[in-house]
């Protein structure tokens, strides 16, 4: 039987989320990111209805003027992944048809260098008011030293439970239920990141790291935050703190591409050279380095 039609978001909460098990709390922002900038796009809140192949090619036109190719692809699977679940429900009656993805250009990975990171870390300090009671100025320094030296998820870490963070022993658990792997993790901290979270830490607070406020404000005012410490930003991008965790990854690379990849929590080396490790933070071995000079 076909059923009544629905607003997207009102389909997101009452109908994609439900039939879920495992869904992450960072893919219900990007599906709620999704809807929003389609909603902006065609000036009125979207329905189940306007989920057709020349809207929808339309729009992906459209936001390609301005956004980068995997932005634009991670908008396309979000609307496309909510269009198959109403058609498979009842809730529309035409699958979507030929929408293709965008080539996306192979950029070599870009971290921060640790003289920038100390330098926004530094920023942190100069910031006034507060964040769910927390100084701003340690709540933003806190989370940066445990996001460089953990290497997790920027969604994941911020999901920490107060009860899963051991100042004495410098450790903290991501719960496999934020992350992608499925498994908890356990993380030792540096000596600063420890520190840091030892000004904010409250054991009666349910997460390490509230935040009161919607996830776009969140990259919105993190991307504010390295933009006024004068770090380099890349045009476009939003989730700045895949910089952060490159840097982490790029530096234990230094070390050993294993370790990197162990911190990364990948499944290969390949994935972990690939998207993760700066060259100019972690050179891998090259040809040159093995081959003989000429006798000129």
């Amino acid at each position: 039987m076909f059923r009544r039609a629905l607003l997207l978001s009102e389909f997101v909460d009452t109908v994609y989320v439900p039939s879920r098990l495992d869904i992450a709390p960072g893919t219900i922002g990007q599906l709620n990111v999704a809807v929003h900038v389609y909603q902006a796009w065609l000036g009125r809140p979207p329905r189940l209805s306007d989920l057709t192949d020349d809207l929808v090619l339309r729009f992906l036109r459209d936001y390609a003027q301005d956004h980068s190719a995997a932005s634009v692809n991670t908008k396309r699977g979000r609307l496309l992944a909510l269009w198959r679940l109403a058609v498979s429900k009842g809730y529309a009656k035409r699958a979507p048809g030929n929408i293709p993805k965008l080539r996306e250009p192979d950029h070599p990975p870009q971290a921060w260098r640790v003289e920038e990171l100390a330098k926004l870390v530094r920023h942190c300090r100069c910031l006034r008011g507060t964040i769910a009671r927390v100084p701003r100025r340690r709540w933003w320094g806190s989370l940066i030293l445990a996001e460089f030296c953990t290497g997790c998820r920027i969604t994941a870490l911020r999901s920490t439970l107060s009860a899963d963070c051991d100042l004495d022993e410098g450790t903290l658990i991501v719960r496999g239920y934020t992350q992608k792997t499925k498994r908890d993790q356990l993380f030792r901290l540096s000596d600063q990141a420890t520190a840091g979270i030892r000004l904010i830490y409250d054991a009666e607070r349910e997460l390490v790291w509230p935040w009161p406020h919607c996830d776009r404000w969140f990259w919105t005012h993190f991307r504010r935050l390295a933009e006024s410490a004068g770090l380099a930003i890349p045009p476009g991008g939003m989730n700045l703190f895949q910089r952060i965790r490159r840097s982490a990854v790029s530096y234990a690379a230094c070390e050993s591409l294993e370790l990197a990849r162990r911190l990364a929590g990948h499944t290969s080396a390949e994935i972990t050279l690939r998207h993760y490790v700066d060259q100019q933070i972690a050179p891998q071995h090259s040809a040159v380095d093995v081959l003989p000079e000429l006798d000129i």
